[in-house]
């Protein structure tokens, strides 16, 4: 494999919600309340609503968010 195509992982927070955001202050003022801020999502947003609305207390639902760096 070569080393351009090697993975690389990186743990820290994911921040996500429903609309895009763009206002720079407004991500500074996420980071600053969440250090380990990696990315924010909008994608990630729509598959956890939809693992809550499908979850129950006897059948719960967990969902995984997988992040690619983009190239």
């Amino acid at each position: 494999m070569p080393a351009e195509a090697k993975p690389t992982i990186h743990y820290g927070s994911v921040a996500c919600g429903p609309q895009v955001i763009k206002d720079r202050s407004y991500i500074d003022l996420l980071k600053g309340k969440e250090h380990s801020l990696l990315a924010i999502d909008m994608e990630s947003c729509g598959v956890a609503l939809a693992a809550s609305m499908c979850c129950t207390y006897s059948h719960p639902i967990t969902h995984l968010v997988v992040n690619q760096r983009g190239a």
